[in-house]
């Protein structure tokens, strides 16, 4: 038995651009998520927008991780 590989695809330029998926790079995402039910878009994601919406969940998740009230599922803390 063969162990699976995580199906990785990294965007060209061209599909970068138009915001399209190649017919390879489809085809290659749907069998592995349907096989794995995961893919990974090695640069699907500007590391930009990324740093944004770190700016604006970092201050959310401390204010939601102070109170009490929040419900956990991990940590120390956590309400298990």
């Amino acid at each position: 038995m063969t162990t699976p590989q995580l199906v990785q695809i990294t965007l060209s330029d061209d599909e970068r651009a138009s915001k399209k998926l190649s017919s390879h790079n489809l085809q290659a995402a749907l069998e592995g998520l349907h096989r794995d039910g995961v893919c990974v878009i090695t640069n699907g994601v500007d590391p930009a927008h990324l740093d944004k919406l770190n700016e604006r969940m970092v201050p959310e998740a401390k204010t939601l991780y102070a109170n009490p009230q929040t419900y956990r599922n991990f940590g120390s803390r956590r309400s298990l």
